[in-house]
């Protein structure tokens, strides 16, 4: 349940609010638009040191992040 939470945060209140693609995310981490989807989807696990980068890309400080994953 929590990694699902976190990974429809992801998607939904951080990469389409910022207006990223997945193929820009993906680039900026060293994935593929593929690879990207993948770990969105939960095929790829997220580590909590390529969490803390993905939110450092989109510009979002973890206790907001938190604060959003605690709404759901």
């Amino acid at each position: 349940m929590f990694k699902l939470c976190i990974e429809n945060i992801l998607r939904n209140f951080i990469r389409k609010e910022k207006g990223y693609t997945q193929y820009q995310v993906g680039e900026k981490l060293g994935l593929s638009d593929n690879a990207y989807s993948k770990l969105e989807n939960g095929h790829i696990k997220l580590d909590v040191q390529r969490l803390l980068f993905i939110l450092q890309i989109f510009d979002v400080n973890l206790s907001n992040f938190f604060k959003d994953f605690k709404e759901i």
